[in-house]
């Protein structure tokens, strides 16, 4: 007996859900720590901040070297969060 859906439908379904998750993750996580005008300015230039979104070291005003990972990591983790507390 054949099927009624196959797996490409679910994964278009789990696809469409993801991108809303990673939607709302940007405009409720991002927004509100970075604001609009610099998130806007990120999604138009993300080559002028590819440090902030990819991770990287500086130096603070004492000289001591810190690491951060970026808005990426940042978007992932929001965006799992996200979906874990769906299945929940």
């Amino acid at each position: 007996m054949k099927s009624l859906i196959y797996p490409s439908y679910i994964w278009a379904y789990r696809r469409q859900k993801i991108n809303t998750y990673i939607r709302e993750s940007e405009d409720i996580d991002l927004k509100s720590s970075l604001g609009d005008e610099l998130l806007m300015d990120i999604r138009l230039n993300p080559e002028k901040y590819n440090d902030l979104l990819n991770g990287g070291e500086y130096k603070d005003k004492c000289g001591y070297k810190h690491t951060f990972s970026g808005l990426k990591t940042a978007l992932a983790y929001y965006t799992y969060a996200r979906i874990v507390k769906t299945m929940i």
